[in-house]
This record gives C-alpha cells, sequence and structure tokens, in this order.
C-alpha cells in the first residue's frame, strides 16, 4: 500500500491539518522520507525510478489522483517484501471544489489527471534526486 490511514482533522499553529498514521517500516520502525533515505546513501537513482513507477502504477489501477509529490512527502516503508514509497501529502487536489468530488468519484477521471501530472511531478523528483546524489 502507497498510503496510511487518515486519524481525521487537527488544529494546529499554522490553523487545519490531517493527522495520519505515522509510517512505519516492517521491523516497526519509523519510516525515513525519500531525502533523508537518499542522504543516507540508501538508494540510487534506478532504485528511485523503480519505486516511482510502482506508485504510478498503483495510483492509475486505483484511480487515486497524485497532485504533488516531493522528496519531502514521500516515505520509504522497508520491508522483506521490498521497499516502497508511501505518499503522506500532495493525493486529490488543492482546493475540495466541484471537480475535486467529482475526481473521487468517477475513477477515469482521477486516472486522467494523475497521468497528466505524472510526467511533472516524476521530473520535479529526478531533478531532487539527482541534485543529492551529485
Amino acid at each position: 500500500m502507497h498510503t496510511v490511514d487518515c486519524l481525521g482533522w487537527v488544529e494546529t499553529n499554522m490553523g487545519p491539518a490531517i493527522m495520519l498514521q505515522r509510517v512505519l517500516n516492517q521491523d516497526g520502525s519509523p519510516s525515513m522520507t525519500l531525502k533523508s533515505a537518499l542522504e543516507h546513501g540508501l538508494l540510487d537513482w534506478n532504485m528511485v525510478k523503480g519505486m516511482l513507477y510502482e506508485l504510478r502504477t498503483w495510483a492509475i489501477q486505483y484511480a487515486v489522483v497524485i497532485s504533488e509529490l516531493n522528496i519531502k512527502n514521500l516515505m520509504l516503508r522497508t520491508g522483506s517484501d521490498g521497499d516502497r514509497l508511501v505518499v503522506v501529502d500532495g493525493l486529490g487536489g488543492r482546493k475540495p471544489d466541484m471537480v475535486f468530488h467529482l475526481r473521487s468519484r468517477i475513477p477515469w477521471m482521477a486516472r486522467h489527471k494523475t497521468l497528466k501530472r505524472w510526467p511533472r511531478e516524476y521530473n520535479k523528483v529526478k531533478d531532487a534526486v539527482m541534485n543529492i546524489l551529485k
């Protein structure tokens, strides 16, 4: 699974926010952000590229709108079944308007949005990864 459970809304000093379940590795230890994993030398570009491909495949299969990806909102969950990226922000849309609600109810609209945005989001993550791996 490439997401975690949403626990509800909380009030923060910056306004309302969604609280998510903590991302844990299979052994129960806290997962690192993709950024931290790269900085610790745990991944190379080919590994990240494979995990991004798996994430895209999952999002299309389950009609999940991925609106923004970056190396700080992707967590690296490790386990015996392999490593995978978990999205903790950037799903859905920026505002809960009519189109947002339609995409959440009409799978082909969600898939279309993800397919349309994917090249831009992929390149943004690739650039950030390459900057760290230099």
